[in-house]
């Protein structure tokens, strides 16, 4: 199954409606709001989804541009973005080819390195995502250790451990819809291209294999365990356990 076809399935706009999986927008945008930024800056989001990043930064009052492939998530998030300063283009992130040097404050790039299978098409997508932004530019990826242990420790008859997606011999995950990369693979990446990678987050460590216990957290709990992830999200003892690392990069 390719991503296209998967995102017609999977309602994207439902993706961190649960305590456990909000973790990572709540994260993410914390990060962001950490970074210098003024009302009317413009922030370019490549792989926008369905808008859960787009539309919360135009609420706070930055000029944004959403690209996204996927023509599903594409009509939901024009429908998010209605009223709102967001330009949305149906495209992928060859599509950034197209801006100018620097014509970016921020630019996000919080979906595509899931999916992009060919080392060219990464390092594009890299190059053109740091030639754009002014500022600072952040990138999500898949971490392939916690993925591993959340699917195998998920539940016994459905665990991936015996599984044709998991290889016994490197044992390792099966890149399929999703590309797995672990830490010092990013690092490598980012140094490859010269891009600096200046920080390495955490962003929903045991979310997915601790989701039941998460989502029935009282409202105290939750704050605590937040509080908590926010002081460990570059501890790199924390990498393993986080589905999903941010790397930002600063110029």
């Amino acid at each position: 199954m390719d991503y296209q076809t998967y995102y017609q399935q999977f309602q994207e706009e439902k993706r961190f409606l649960s305590q456990a999986l909000s973790i990572e927008h709540w994260m993410t945008m914390q990060i962001i709001m950490e970074l210098p930024l003024k009302k009317g800056m413009k922030i370019l989001e490549v792989g926008a989804g369905c808008g859960a990043y787009s539309t919360t930064l135009a609420k706070l009052g930055y000029e944004v541009v959403a690209i996204e492939p996927v023509r599903r998530n594409v009509k939901v998030l024009k429908e998010q973005a209605r009223d709102l300063p967001i330009t949305v283009i149906h495209a992928d992130h060859q599509a950034l080819q197209h801006f100018e040097d620097g014509q970016f404050d921020v630019v996000l790039c919080l979906g595509p390195m899931y999916h992009l299978h060919e080392q060219s098409q990464q390092e594009l997508c890299l190059k053109e995502a740091w030639r754009v932004c002014r500022c600072a530019l952040l990138c999500a990826f898949v971490n392939e250790e916690a993925v591993f242990v959340s699917e195998a420790l998920y539940q016994a008859n459905q665990s991936m451990l015996l599984s044709e997606d998991y290889e016994r011999e490197n044992m390792q995950i099966k890149d399929g819809v999703f590309v797995f990369f672990d830490p010092s693979e990013i690092t490598a990446l980012y140094r490859r291209l010269g891009i600096s990678n200046d920080h390495l987050y955490a962003v929903d460590p045991f979310s997915e294999v601790k989701y039941d216990v998460i989502n029935a957290f009282t409202d105290a709990q939750l704050d605590e365990w937040k509080r908590y992830l926010w002081k460990h999200r570059e501890n790199p003892h924390y990498y393993g356990a986080s589905n999903h690392l941010l790397m930002m990069s600063l110029k």
